[in-house]
């Protein structure tokens, strides 16, 4: 049996922070990308657009960086 090593990258702890943050009522969350998204009315909403975030960041489809931004109301090319 081979023995764990401490550089191996599968045997490294996750840490992972809550990307949901409230304040003042209204809900925001972070990405990878060190960017905060809303407001949205309540977590759940937070909740779905964080989801949608990842799903349109993983899907590949993404222009060249600069080109887009994402929003409450989905991805935005800028002009």
């Amino acid at each position: 049996m081979a023995a764990k090593r401490k550089d191996d990258p599968r045997c490294r702890p996750v840490y992972r922070t809550d990307r949901i943050v409230e304040e003042n009522g209204q809900w925001y969350f972070y990405t990878r990308e060190g960017t905060l998204q809303g407001p949205f009315e309540d977590r759940q909403d937070a909740e779905l657009q964080v989801e949608a975030y990842i799903r349109v960041m993983n899907s590949g489809l993404l222009p060249e960086a600069g080109d887009a931004t994402f929003s409450a109301s989905g991805l935005k090319r800028s002009a």
